[in-house]
């Protein structure tokens, strides 16, 4: 079934953004692998799929699907709301500007102490098992319940695709052998046997569906379940969430429903003075992220020609895994096709690490760039550091494929891989004769044993810039002329906690604010002999029941130096 309501790769360079870029400018400026955001095109998405109810917070944007805090920020700008599996996805939301009243959480393992926090706060939160709503009807009152409450469902019919893939059995998540939900038939005593008010129910079909039907199909058992339990307790359940699903052609030949038509087939089976929600994750943001990538090396074996990348399995294990090929866009914006004697290759060491299997490279050669469409679902939210191999910059561009930002900076081996919690031994099979006092003094640094004492700063002015936003003008003075790692903790420091205590709405320091993290980067000399500039960002406090304490951090850096870090704040 092929029709103007379907979403094709009959042009097979699919994203025209996508090749409007400078692959070249964007390596040269940013290095590859490059994850490269089209921020219009992801607007332009959320704004299709709001038609569904007239209401952008309609859409919980399942933040497992790409956890990028570029692409979380511009939906919580618009008013998204948020589904979250784990805390880490909770806290990540939050950073990004997402009120808990737009948060969804929902997990078949929660952590149920975040369960509570969240359900007291005003969060949506999906029970996915018996046991789970026991423990909730055990620890939460009733009367202290300020948020929603929905029973996930696992439907008793099959929900299957038109064209059966290999990986459909990692993706049907409403198969009715899934590990998620409740079982439909035993839905209605359940709601009625709870103590604690039920809102509504969920459900969600499966990743990458390749047709309409399973959406309406779904809605109206989400229906018939409500009436059932309607007419069992005489609750009117009011709240649904559709789930997401809706996938999104990668190669030609391939044909997929289009937001509009997605739209259109549920939109009429909806409920007067019903709230509705829909967690879109592959038709969302999928088309709206690429990632850039350079030919390290060009071989030839037995006669086929094999191009390989310096990025593979590392970002793109839903690709090389589960043999889910992505278009490849060359230099000059070309489709490089999907069939030929030739082959793109990924840089790891195993065999299956293979980004298209059947290509013609045609006068490719090593050093040239090329673009892998339609990255922005599972591929950053999947990444790994097999090899040692790193995560890439991220940059935000428009429709034309003019630059907007650099986001992201590459992740960094200090910070990113496990030699921090490596807890490094200290021999003690033969240890040495102490050092002799004199050696230390003279090993030792005067600068920090008593220089240091001598530096100065003073906070010269400090300026909004939205909410938990600040620049900070600042004056440093020091023996040596530079700012010190000991002097930028100070100054930074005090201009955490200004920032911290302002957008608490204090109008004086009356609680502490105490630091307890740090990650910092000074790789480079910055002079004390003019006026610095400091860019610092707050992320929403964030309250447990288990304490009384809010926990925040401060994103800091000094604009064009390598000065920058963060501080975990708990005040």
């Amino acid at each position: 079934m092929a029709d103007s309501s379907f979403v094709d790769t009959g042009c097979l360079a699919l994203d025209p953004w996508a090749a409007k870029l400078d692959q070249a400018a964007l390596a040269k400026a940013y290095n590859t692998p490059l994850y490269i955001l089209n921020a219009d095109q992801l607007r332009r998405n959320a704004a299709q799929f709001a038609a569904l109810t007239g209401s952008i917070n309609s859409i919980a944007y399942p933040v497992k699907a790409n956890p990028s805090i570029s692409v979380l920020r511009i939906l919580a700008q618009l008013g998204c709301s948020a589904d979250c599996a784990t805390g880490h996805e909770v806290r990540a939301a939050l950073a990004a500007g997402f009120p808990v009243t737009s948060l969804v959480y929902n997990s078949p393992v929660p952590d149920r102490s975040l369960l509570g926090d969240l359900y007291h706060q005003g969060a949506t939160i999906i029970a996915d098992s018996e046991p789970i709503l026991h423990h909730l009807a055990q620890t939460v009152s009733p009367s202290a319940a300020a948020g929603r409450l929905l029973l996930r469902v696992n439907p008793a019919e099959p929900i299957e695709y038109l064209d059966r893939q290999d990986w459909h059995a990692h993706t049907s998540h409403s198969s009715s052998s899934a590990k998620f939900g409740i079982p439909a038939e035993e839905i209605p005593a359940i709601a009625a046997a709870c103590s604690l008010p039920i809102d509504g129910l969920h459900i969600h079909v499966g990743t990458q569906m390749d047709h309409l039907g399973p959406f309406p199909r779904s809605l109206a058992l989400l229906h018939q379940l409500a009436d059932a339990i309607a007419d069992r307790t005489g609750r009117r359940l009011t709240c649904f969430d559709l789930g997401g699903g809706l996938g999104i052609p990668f190669q030609p030949g391939q044909h997929f429903p289009s937001i509009t038509a997605y739209v259109e087939s549920v939109r009429p089976h909806l409920r007067k003075d019903c709230h509705y929600w829909i967690e879109p994750g592959h038709a969302l943001v999928g088309d709206a992220v690429a990632l850039l990538s350079r030919i390290r090396e060009v071989k030839q074996i037995r006669g086929r020609r094999w191009a390989l990348l310096d990025v593979g399995t590392d970002q793109l294990a839903k690709v090389t895994l589960l043999h889910w090929p992505h278009p490849i866009l060359t230099p000059e914006g070309k489709a490089l096709p999907t069939e030929g004697p030739d082959a793109i290759g990924g840089p790891h060491c195993f065999a299956g690490d293979i980004l298209l299997p059947q290509t013609r490279l045609g006068n490719l050669q090593t050093g040239d760039t090329l673009l892998i469409q339609r990255t922005g679902a599972y591929c950053f939210a999947l990444a790994n550091h097999f090899n040692g191999l790193l995560g890439p910059a991220h940059v935000e561009v428009d429709d034309s494929g003019h630059l907007l930002a650099h986001t992201n900076r590459a992740e960094d081996w200090f910070f990113e891989t496990g030699h921090l919690s490596y807890r490094w031994p200290l021999s003690v099979s033969s240890p040495g004769d102490p050092l002799p006092p004199a050696l230390v003094e003279e090993l030792s640094s005067q600068y920090l044993h008593r220089g240091a004492a001598q530096d100065q700063y003073t906070i010269l002015s400090v300026q909004p810039h939205g909410p938990g936003q600040y620049h900070f003008r600042v004056v440093a003075s020091s023996p040596l002329g530079l700012v010190s790692i000991p002097l930028v903790i100070r100054m930074v420091g005090d201009a955490a906690i200004i920032g911290c205590l302002h957008h608490a709405g204090k109008l004086a320091k009356d609680i502490a604010v105490w630091g307890t993290r740090l990650a910092l980067t000074a790789e480079s000399k910055l002079p004390t002999d003019t006026p610095l500039d400091l860019h610092l960002t707050i992320t929403p406090p964030f309250r447990r029941s288990s304490s009384s304490l809010a926990r925040s951090t401060a994103h800091w850096e000094f604009p064009n130096t390598s000065f920058h870090g963060a501080f975990r704040l708990v005040w």
